[in-house]
Parts: structure tokens; sequence; C-alpha cells
């Protein structure tokens, strides 16, 4: 009897130290379910995150250089395990989501209504084989980066992701690739040039397989037309839900730079038809012209100079107002 009674104290404290081990458990269970609020991300910021308190996904490591910047627009994500770097500045538009151990470096710009599968990896840079044949690739890299002449021609080309892209798991995007507004990327794809509006490729090196639909430029494109959304190309509140709010303003919305496609061969006179609905002071500027805009829809005439691909870039200003605050809607746009 009396060799039972002194194992009880071992016999409690083993109960005791068992029913703890079950609780922190138990608990590891519990926090699990809400993993992503719990646990952190890596952020090195000695440059300019934008906005500082954006809620990247849990693993996420964000290095943002001194004279750096990263720009995540309205309503984006960006999951788990996301690697982003920018070597001068990498921008993200509304409405853009970045998906698990997606990878982005360098100089890159995201548009506006954009999905990226897992494992997506972009670059503007590369490792530099044959800049010295002889040389190791690593002496290589670092001699590009340190030399002026030699990183101002090879060290960074930017890669840009217009609005609308859909971009498939494991791609690659290689430097200096521009990929048009409403394009499809196959999954496992390698991108190694330039890819056209509304195209969709596969394929390593990638090519076209088909068009999502045939981008042609109209003379003339008006909000109410569906098929003309297209062609309100760039910077234009285009998702249903803001097409809803803005509806009844009569035209489609924007709130920076923008840009139309038209078909403008021969043609020397672009006309826009717009009006502004906030309360600041508003100026449209198409390239040396310049018009303050009302809130009753006006339309303005501007001269066409030279321009690239039938793409014409109209900026707006705003002397008491960040550009994020210039609303500004647009009924129609042609040329003549």
């Amino acid at each position: 009897m009396f060799r039972l009674l002194k194992y009880i104290p071992f016999a409690n404290r083993f109960k005791s130290a068992f029913l703890n081990r079950i609780e922190f458990i138990v608990n590891k269970i519990i926090d699990s379910r809400n993993i992503r609020n719990t646990l952190p991300y890596n952020l090195e910021l000695k440059g300019k995150l934008d906005p500082a308190n954006f809620p990247f996904g849990i693993g996420c490591s964000i290095v943002i250089g001194e004279n750096s910047s990263l720009c995540i627009g309205e309503n984006c994500y960006v999951g788990r395990y996301v690697e982003i770097g920018p070597t001068e500045k990498i921008s993200i538009g509304d409405f853009s989501s970045i998906q698990d151990r997606c990878v982005i470096l360098g100089d890159v710009s995201i548009g506006r209504y954009c999905t990226f599968a897992p494992n997506i990896f972009i670059s503007s840079g590369m490792h530099y084989y044959n800049y010295f044949p002889w040389m190791n690739i690593k002496d290589q890299d670092e001699y590009v980066s340190k030399t002026p002449e030699a990183r101002a021609q090879h060290y960074s080309r930017p890669v840009i992701i217009e609005d609308d892209v859909w971009i498939g798991v494991n791609a690659v995007i290689m430097k200096g690739v521009k990929v048009g507004k409403g394009s499809v990327i196959g999954s496992s794809s390698v991108v190694v040039k330039d890819v056209p509006p509304y195209s969709v490729v596969a394929g390593v090196p990638a090519t076209i397989i088909k068009k999502r639909l045939d981008f042609n430029p109209p003379e003339k494109i008006f909000w109410e037309n569906d098929n003309d959304r297209p062609y309100f190309y760039e910077g234009f509140l285009v998702s249903n839900f803001e097409i809803d709010k803005y509806k009844n303003e009569r035209g489609y919305a924007v709130k920076q730079t923008f840009a139309v496609a038209l078909g403008s061969t021969n043609k020397n006179k672009i006309f826009i038809k717009l009006k502004k609905i906030s309360e600041s002071t508003v100026y449209l500027k198409y390239q040396d012209k310049t018009f303050l805009l009302e809130s009753d829809f006006s339309l303005f005439e501007f001269s066409i100079h030279k321009h690239p691909e039938d793409l014409f870039y109209f900026e707006l200003n705003s002397p008491d107002a960040q550009g994020t605050n210039c609303m500004v809607v647009v009924s129609e746009v042609y040329v003549v």
C-alpha cells in the first residue's frame, strides 16, 4: 500500500503533462484554420510600399530595396509564399490576384483584372552566360550590375502585363515581354516575345494557338456597345461591378491616365466626349494640348500626331487632388 502511494505524485505529474500536450495540439489545429492571420510574412522595406498595410499571404517574401517601390491597387489578392522584389518598381492593378508561390522580380507592370495561377515566374532580368563566355556566370552577373554601360543595356528590361490577362500555372514570362490586354497564357508556357491583345498562347516557346476575339480597332467606339469595350483599352473601370456603379453617368469611368484603341490610318483628328464626376478641378491632356473639364459632357478635338499601334493615351491632371481622384466618364471616341 505504501509502495503504491509514493507513485501517485508522479502519476499526477504525468497526467498533467499529458493533458498539457493534448491542449497544445488542439490549439495548433484551431489556429491553423486562421493561419493567414496568425503567421507572419517576411517584409524587408527600405523603399516604398503602397498601401503600407497590404495583407500579404502567409510565408510571402517581399523585399523592397532603396529607391524601389511596390504599388498595389484596390481589391487585390496576394496568396501564400509569393516572392516580390522590385528593382525600381512593380505595380499591380485593381482587382488583380496573385496565387500561391508566384515569383515577380525586377521592373514589372501588372494591369487591372489580371488572374495569376500558382507558380508563375516573371522577371525583368536574367543571368548572363555569354557576355564574356569564358567568365563564370556569377562573375558576368556582377560585371553587368556594376558597369553603368552594361547595366543600361542589359540589366533590366521591364515586363508589361496589360489588363485582363490570365496566366496559367507554372508559366514563365521572360524579360522585356509585353503581354497584350485580354490575353491567355497556357500552363507551363515560356513567353519570350510580345503577345498581341486577346491572344491565347501556349508552349515552349509560347506561340499563338487561337484568338480570344478578333482585335481590330474601329474608327469609333461608344460605351453602350459591348463589342467596343476591348477598345476602351487601358485605365477604364470596366468590371461588371464598376460598370453598374457608374452606369447612371452614361459612360466608362477612369481615374488616371487612360488609352483607347482606334483604327486611325489616314486620319488626322481625334474627338473624345467626356465629363468629370469629381469635385476637383480636372484637366485633360493629349500630347501638347490641354482642356479644362466640366461636369457636363463636352466634345474635345485633338490633332493626331505620331502614335504607336493605334493607341491614344490621355492624361488626367488636377492641381488640388491626387491623380486617383480625377474621376472622369468617357462616353465616345472617334477619328476623322
